[in-house]
């Protein structure tokens, strides 16, 4: 057995989850994935803390009711997360016509408290 040596300086992971990319709005099978800057903790997820918009400030505004979200396989890093929309989210980005229509009427902000680190810092509000 090698003998281990201690390090002499310790300092922990303090820096908030922040938004990488909004990746998109799938209508079709009615889910929003985000990337985030680093490894989030899925069943952290506050999915009322999400709020889809119309516009980049003010605009129509959809805050999302509890439904499910999974990380995406196609990444290992838990960077990627798919947020699977209620029904009722759903029908009102359809009927409704002015959130979700195009790139330029589809913006997405997050509260504090949307979710949080794999060691449990939350997100970085935007």
């Amino acid at each position: 057995l090698v003998n281990a040596i201690r390090t002499s300086s310790y300092i922990a992971d303090t820096t908030k989850v922040g938004l990488v990319s909004f990746n998109q709005l799938d209508l079709g099978v009615g889910s929003i994935q985000l990337t985030f800057t680093e490894p989030v903790n899925i069943s952290s997820i506050n999915i009322t803390q999400f709020t889809l918009q119309s516009a980049n400030t003010g605009g129509v505004t959809l805050t999302l009711m509890p439904g499910s979200a999974t990380y995406d396989t196609s990444v290992t890093d838990k960077t990627l997360v798919n947020i699977k929309l209620s029904l009722n989210d759903l029908l009102f980005i359809k009927i409704n016509g002015t959130i979700g229509t195009s790139t330029s009427t589809t913006f997405i902000s997050i509260g504090g408290l949307a979710i949080s680190d794999i060691v449990g810092n939350k997100f970085s509000t935007i």
